[in-house]
């Protein structure tokens, strides 16, 4: 099933946002479980969390403040 933008900017959000300097070096790893779909729908997921990390990385975390 689909996840509405706002919920999807929501996980995009926290999973890019700034971690404390302990949990920075940890990352995270994303898995889509698509086994029971076409390449076409895992190729869009992969594509929308590609453009939405892009975006992420452009906008400022707080006024003044930098991109990720």
């Amino acid at each position: 099933s689909e996840i509405p933008d706002k919920e999807f900017q929501n996980v995009m959000t926290y999973l890019t946002s700034i971690p404390s300097l302990q949990d920075a070096g940890i990352g995270f790893i994303l898995v889509i479980d698509r086994r029971r779909d076409k390449w076409t729908s895992v190729k869009a997921s992969v594509l929308r969390i590609a453009l939405r990390a892009r975006c992420t990385e452009s906008e400022p975390l707080h006024p003044g403040g930098s991109g990720i």
